[in-house]
């Protein structure tokens, strides 16, 4: 028979939730800041598209996002200058959402290959460690 504190799940006390809720909301908006200012920083999306100075695979990456952040705004059908800048913003932040969120689903994917050990080189828990390079034959 076993004890009642064995089998009986642990339960997080309102305090506990709560800060975790807002270490949660907090990583969150940081990632997603995160994200984007690497997005403006790889692209240069503050500088027009020809002075911008990239190379050819940068380029053509900032020249499909243009494209579909265009065709998301021309769905839109705005009225104007100011809704045409806010919805172009909001499709960007859209975009930029869907990237940290496939981010996380890849790096939570990873992380269970590796506990169920189907992935080598350990990449997600093995930290900075090894960084993912193989070194030896595992």
């Amino acid at each position: 028979m076993s004890s009642p504190e064995i089998d009986a799940p642990a339960q997080l006390t309102p305090e506990a939730k709560q800060l975790l809720s807002a270490t949660v909301r907090g990583l969150r908006q940081r990632l997603l800041r995160d994200l984007r200012d690497s997005a403006e920083r790889e692209y240069r999306l503050a500088v027009p598209l020809g002075k911008a100075g990239l190379g050819e695979a940068q380029r053509v990456r900032r020249q499909r996002l243009e494209h579909w952040l265009d065709e998301r705004v021309r769905t839109a059908a705005p009225r104007s200058d100011k809704e045409q800048e806010a919805a172009r913003e909001r499709f960007f932040l859209s975009a930029i959402k869907e990237a940290a969120a496939t981010w996380l689903n890849r790096l939570f994917f990873l992380r269970h290959l590796e506990a169920r050990g189907l992935s080598r080189p350990l990449v997600v828990t093995s930290g900075w460690n090894r960084c993912g390079k193989v070194t030896e034959i595992d």
